[in-house]
């Protein structure tokens, strides 16, 4: 009977003990031994019953790595790293073992938490009323939609309310406004925002007050649309 070598511990197997290979190991043939099967049963592959989706995987396997590099080394670390990459694949690929979907455009695996592709904007929700070649253009055909488009920037401005009277600085407002204007901007969106503040008493003893701020937030176009 031919020894094996533990890919984890590194130990040789005695001529009695069988090798407990945990997954297809790309053909390099590399098993455990007893004592590192049952660290690897309830460290690493017990971790991943629970997980259902690409994010939670990830979570898990920083942990499941860190805690393996540090108990079993480097040789321990790789197997597992190796072991990671094996049912990620598993899981994404649809078939029998898989707990994910596949993004139909881009093939990103998604979270179910997911609603819309975070990278290429599929909307999940749509599937049946668009295609995927549908959605492949409008991927294809986005940057130079991006292109098209008129570009803006934008200044946020915050004046407070008078500490005396507790009303709009009317002057101050109509005085930013005219500046604004006169230099290509334009008011995009007004607000108030009510702010906390401490106000000291005589006797140093702090007591809560409010106080309103007006946000004013401006915009220009740098660029316009292009047909």
């Amino acid at each position: 009977m031919a020894k094996y070598v533990c890919a984890m511990c590194g130990n040789t197997l005695g001529m009695m003990e069988s090798i407990n290979r945990e997954f297809q190991d790309d053909g390099k043939g590399r098993g455990l031994c007893l004592k590192c099967h049952q660290y690897f049963t309830k460290n690493v592959a017990g971790r991943l019953e629970a997980v259902n989706g690409p994010r939670e995987f990830k979570m898990v396997q920083e942990s499941v790595l860190d805690q393996v590099k540090t108990e079993k080394g480097t040789a321990g670390y790789e197997y597992v790293k190796d072991f990671f990459k094996y049912k990620e694949k598993e899981f994404a690929s649809g078939g029998e073992n898989g707990r994910w979907e596949i993004c139909p455009v881009c093939r990103d695996a998604r979270d179910p938490q997911d609603d819309v592709c975070p990278t290429c904007g599929y909307l999940y929700s749509d599937r049946k009323v668009l295609s995927r070649e549908d959605y492949i253009r409008a991927a294809e055909g986005r940057y130079e939609q991006y292109q098209k488009n008129p570009l803006y920037e934008y200044k946020v401005e915050i004046i407070v309310d008078s500490a005396l009277t507790g009303t709009v600085r009317k002057e101050e407002l109509q005085r930013m406004l005219s500046v604004y204007a006169m230099d290509g901007w334009r008011l995009h969106t007004a607000l108030t925002n009510e702010a906390g503040k401490t106000v000291l008493a005589a006797a140093g003893v702090g007591a809560n007050a409010t106080v309103d701020q007006t946000v004013l937030i401006f915009e220009r176009c740098i660029k316009s649309r292009e047909n």
